[in-house]
């Protein structure tokens, strides 16, 4: 049982870190976008707001065509291989980084617990220190 909660764990947590670094590099090219609209254009705006790419308000979005995706294109791995690697609505491919990542960070997770020193007992503080091994895994990815 705890196999399968972590693999579903680090596949939720892999694809929120696939999410969190398209999200940051997205708010990096949008700054850098508007300092050089600004100065050109004296305002218009761009395609994505900082809004869309909120990592606290905003939703998932297609990189290619922006579209909102729904919760059913957001299944780790399973959408990705439903879908042929290509996004529903405007069919370009999706990169197979995305579900490589969410597997790594699975598999990580699995053997974290697999070869974690002395086995993994049902202490607070063994469950405190494998939950803050397994944090900073994820910020690794």
């Amino acid at each position: 049982m705890i196999y399968i909660v972590l693999v579903v764990l680090g596949l939720c947590l892999g694809s929120f870190v696939n999410a969190l670094v398209w999200r940051l590099h997205e708010q990096d090219l949008l700054a850098s976008k508007a300092k050089a609209v600004k100065k050109q254009s004296k305002g218009k705006n761009t395609q994505l707001t900082s809004q869309d790419l909120s990592i606290v308000k905003g939703r998932s979005i297609c990189t290619h065509c922006y579209h909102k995706l729904a919760w059913y294109d957001l299944l780790p791995v399973l959408s990705w291989a439903s879908l042929k690697g290509k996004c529903r609505y405007c069919h370009k491919p999706i990169g197979w980084q995305y579900p490589l990542v969410e597997l790594l960070t699975a598999s990580v997770f699995v053997l974290s617990y697999v070869f974690w020193p002395n086995g993994l007992d049902v202490s607070s503080l063994q469950l405190a220190l494998f939950g803050f091994w397994l944090v900073f895994v994820t910020g690794f990815m």
